[in-house]
């Protein structure tokens, strides 16, 4: 509870070891308790690694406004508007991630509207107050760490921390523009497993939920939000290309993600960050595969049907998170460096700002101090 409320009070959020130095605690304590307050939904973690409040905290701080009692000055300014114009005027604003009456205040015309009263929340689309904070909304950006990105979110992504294929999944959201909200979930806490079987009865992420439409396996996900929403087309229409960019695909999925990532990041930099003992013949396996595949996709991005920084595609969006991973190791880095077309590609895609604002970085390093 003191870190939740620690948290609550700074302006800007916590970081691990800020916590760790406030609270006299190691840093993988510290990591720990902020990882299962995550996954609990009480703590979100920004993509600048900092801890602020998550929406389970956000109910809790609802059920104590309740009352929905709004500053007196705005009282003030509501009861002269009624009193000018003889209507009865409303004060709404975002509450719980809906449009919600805050106070109305009778005017001297005998017309009312029956059942618009402080607290009063439904048929957004249909009151004026609803349109009118929905239009002010649209000048937000479509990001998940949006405030009212997060309220009005219609999609919600089920996540754990820095998995590739949740960074898919985030990467085709951003770049189609859809609002959307990231709700962590750690389908290998018991309390949470038995749940989340009725999202994924595989209990893997990401999962994507839309208007009551559910839906599991990074590849169908990344199909879904192409085709279900508005937005640049992530699928090239000339046939030849769409036909390269499935196989690009399965090529990640087979050839690229174990070896780039489950070896070489993992053994490199994933694991010595938790003060683990990593396999260096792991490593070594996984460069030795890394270089079956790597000269592929050199082919690939120099024959420019995709991965040609023309257009972005959802070849890019699924290699890309594990270019970025295998590159995070110096390993991996210094043999990225050698496919010339591929390193170009590289250098382009992870300098554009949607890749930027997924990055989901890395955990924090226990042995730092």
């Amino acid at each position: 509870m003191r870190i939740m409320l620690a948290i609550a009070t700074a302006p800007d959020g916590l970081s691990v070891k800020e916590v760790a130095s406030r609270f006299e605690l190691t840093v993988p304590t510290a990591y720990h308790l902020l990882t299962t307050l995550v996954a609990e939904g009480m703590l979100t973690k920004d993509q600048r690694r900092r801890y602020v409040q998550g929406p389970l905290a956000a109910v809790i701080a609802e059920a104590v406004s309740r009352d929905v009692r709004p500053a007196q000055r705005y009282v003030d300014a509501l009861e002269d508007l009624a009193k000018q114009t003889g209507e009865t005027a409303y004060l709404s604003g975002w509450r719980g991630g809906q449009v919600t009456i805050l106070r109305a205040v009778e005017g001297a015309h005998a017309v009312r509207v029956a059942g618009l009263t402080p607290g009063y929340s439904d048929n957004l689309h249909a009151r004026a107050s609803g349109k009118l904070l929905l239009a002010f909304a649209r000048d937000f950006p479509a990001a998940e760490d949006s405030p009212l990105a997060l309220n009005n979110a219609a999609v919600h992504l089920g996540s754990l921390g820095d998995t590739a294929g949740a960074r898919d999944a985030r990467l085709a959201l951003v770049e189609k523009g859809v609002a959307f909200q990231v709700d962590e979930v750690n389908p290998f806490f018991p309390e949470t497993s038995v749940g989340y079987e009725k999202v994924n009865p595989m209990r893997l992420v990401p999962s994507l939920s839309h208007d009551g439409f559910t839906l599991y396996e990074t590849g169908a996900i990344l199909n879904y939000i192409d085709g279900a929403f508005d937005g640049p087309s992530l699928t090239p229409e000339d046939p030849k290309a769409a036909a390269r960019l499935i196989q690009i695909i399965s090529l990640v999925d087979n050839f690229v993600y174990w070896p780039m990532v489950r070896q070489v990041f993992s053994h490199s930099v994933f694991i010595p960050r938790f003060g683990l003992a990593s396999d260096p013949e792991e490593i070594v396996a996984g460069l030795e595969g890394a270089r079956r595949i790597l000269p592929v996709l050199d082919d690939l991005v120099a024959e420019g049907l995709v991965l040609n920084r023309r257009a972005t595609t959802l070849a890019d969006i699924h290699l890309a998170p594990m270019i970025a991973y295998f590159s995070h190791a110096p390993e991996g880095a210094e043999t990225l460096g050698e496919y010339r077309h591929l390193a170009g590609w590289w250098d382009d895609i992870s300098a554009r700002d949607t890749f930027k604002a997924t990055d989901p970085g890395l955990p924090p390093d226990m042995g730092e101090g």
